[in-house]
């Protein structure tokens, strides 16, 4: 194998399996000998046993990067083998999802531990033996949840922000060394347990892709390109960088939902159905569609009619069912907050980019504001903004 990489000796922690993995990958697909670091050896091994096979080299190096003495001698060991260190990327990490509130000392402190305390560990003893030979690129795996705040990742994404903190640290400490010092935060990743984390949330899988600008997760292979850039020549003079990489989630303004739900019973099917269609043509986010059997017919007769029965419509509608009784919407014990996302955006519809806001047209509906636990009368339509 040649590449950008060849001759060089490469690192990367908690490349048993996602993001480590495909960095491993990529890095040998580039010429480099990958030490394939994992706690769990029988990953680790797998990995590198990966890279062996397609031609590459590799050895495993199962040790827990928590601890100090075990990322000395990872270091160490690579160095007294090899002869040298040219790519270490901090890439081990993890996190615990749960309220401030009900978060353990344990489980903070131990994702501080994987998070944070790893990567300054890793920091400092590779700038050991890189420095004095005066090259070297340390990479290392931040998170979008280090650079803002994400309700439930208060010791994760503390620690994420620690790591962006001292890579630009280190960074200025040491350039002047020739060692580069970078990080990538990346955004929400596709893999298994993340989307089967997805399908228990209210928002869902296709209501959380629906917010992101490229309208889909990220592939650990992408990550992985970045860091095999950054390890290389080609990013010589990025030092201190910290990279989104996230389908653009960074760049776009972090605004409040303005989400428009619908409220659907008995009678005034005219009205509804103007404003239904007005909320289509505008392209807003519909959120929630709630009424009995008959006017949730109606509406699916009406969207078929505006798109066409071999159309892909901009979104889909999710029906919750609530009883209607004495002329008002009585919710079963659910509330709107705890509706299941609703729309679904085709990938192949064009029309699914640049959707509005209810705020965009909230001239258009004088409506009062929802709240979850508002009563409401059948046949009229409100926006919550």
């Amino acid at each position: 194998m040649t590449g950008r990489l060849e001759g060089r000796i490469a690192i990367v922690t908690g490349a048993g399996s996602g993001i480590g993995r495909a960095t491993a990958l990529k890095m040998a697909s580039e010429g480099a000998r990958v030490i394939v670091n994992d706690i769990n050896p029988e990953t680790a091994e797998s990995t590198a046993n990966e890279i062996r096979v397609a031609g590459g080299s590799a050895d495993a190096h199962p040790a827990d990067v928590r601890q100090r003495a075990a990322v000395d001698a990872l270091i160490d060991d690579t160095v007294a083998r090899h002869g040298q260190l040219d790519v270490l990327h901090n890439n081990a990490g993890g996190g615990t999802t749960v309220p401030m509130l009900e978060l353990s000392d344990e489980a903070y402190l131990h994702d501080i531990a994987l998070n944070q305390h790893s990567v300054f560990f890793g920091i400092r003893a590779a700038l050991r033996v890189m420095g004095p030979r005066g090259r070297g690129s340390i990479i290392s795996t931040a998170s979008a949840a280090g650079l803002g705040a994400v309700p439930g990742l208060a010791a994760y994404g503390s620690a994420k922000a620690a790591v962006i903190m001292l890579t630009r640290c280190a960074a200025v400490e040491y350039a002047s060394s020739g060692v580069r010092i970078n990080a990538i935060a990346p955004g929400s990743m596709g893999t298994p347990a993340f989307a089967q984390w997805l399908d228990s949330m209210p928002v869902g899988l296709a209501g959380y892709e629906a917010q992101i600008p490229q309208n889909r997760l990220g592939r650990p292979d992408e990550i992985a390109d970045a860091a095999a850039w950054l390890a290389s020549d080609e990013s010589s003079y990025v030092n201190g960088a910290v990279i989104p990489v996230d389908g653009g989630c960074w760049a776009k303004l972090a605004s409040p939902k303005s989400d428009v739900i619908i409220m659907y019973g008995d009678g005034a099917f005219g009205l509804n159905m103007m404003e239904f269609e007005a909320c289509i043509r505008q392209k807003i986010n519909i959120v929630g569609v709630i009424g009995n059997d008959a006017a949730w017919m109606q509406i699916l007769r009406g969207q078929e009619q505006m798109y066409g029965a071999d159309r892909t419509p901009a979104c889909k509608l999710s029906y919750t069912r609530y009883d209607i009784m004495g002329g008002l919407v009585q919710p079963l014990r659910a509330t709107i907050r705890m509706m299941r996302a609703i729309y679904e955006f085709s990938q192949n519809d064009k029309r699914k980019k640049g959707v509005k806001t209810a705020a965009d047209v909230a001239g258009r509906f004088t409506r009062s504001k929802l709240s979850p636990e508002a009563s409401f009368i059948p046949g009229r339509a409100r926006t919550g903004c």
